[in-house]
């Protein structure tokens, strides 16, 4: 299957959509390709990870399925979550192709696809850092302000993950790793390990 991805960030944005799908559809045609289904919708920052459609085409796509979108930032709001959904896909075999950045990445584990994964991770550690860098500074300020950080003691805060305990605790069973489980649950590693840690997940 060969399904195309649409986003914009407002309603007001038709016209995006309107140039992302005839961009990808003039690409499609060039090279040969059928498109059998057209997945377009609106993000806000609002909007919940698992609310989007993103997420549960994500879920169905399998091996030797493709996916198109306009540009690379089309598949997320991040730099971190754009590069997990992509590791996501070439780790299933599921072909990516990138119309403006002109990549295609067939979903086999080859040298350009390794390349890729290779970039993309490093950036990823670099923004990582960076906003790490960045909160300590934020931090250190307001405690120079006089702010008092932190929780009452014994207070536990509420997570993206709430409600998905069952799912985490099935994963745990299973042997699956904490770096796959956020990929599959599309958040940050660390926020899956704070999850188990808090939520006392781990037998």
């Amino acid at each position: 299957m060969v399904y195309a991805y649409l986003r914009r960030s407002t309603l007001k944005q038709i016209e995006s959509i309107n140039a992302q799908e005839l961009e990808i559809r003039r690409f499609a045609e060039a090279k040969g390709l059928t498109i059998d289904s057209i997945l377009s919708e609106t993000i806000s920052g609002k909007k919940a990870v698992d609310e989007r459609k993103l997420k549960e085409l994500n879920d169905k796509l399998v091996s030797g399925d493709t996916i198109i979108a306009a540009e690379l930032s089309r598949l997320g709001r991040s730099t971190i979550s754009v590069i997990q959904l992509i590791q996501s896909l070439i780790d299933r075999k599921v072909r990516i192709i990138l119309v403006k950045e002109n990549i295609d990445i067939n979903g086999d584990h080859d040298m350009s696809s390794k390349v890729l994964i290779w970039v993309f991770s490093m950036i990823s550690e670099l923004e990582r850092t960076m906003l790490s860098v960045r909160i300590k500074e934020s931090l250190k300020y307001r405690r120079e302000q006089g702010v008092v950080l932190g929780r009452p003691k014994g207070s536990t805060s509420k997570s993206v993950l709430d409600g998905k305990e069952s799912i985490i605790k099935d994963y745990l069973n299973k042997g699956i790793s904490i770096n796959s489980m956020s990929r599959l649950l599309e958040v940050h590693p660390g926020t899956v390990s704070s999850f188990i840690k808090s939520r006392k997940l781990r037998e």
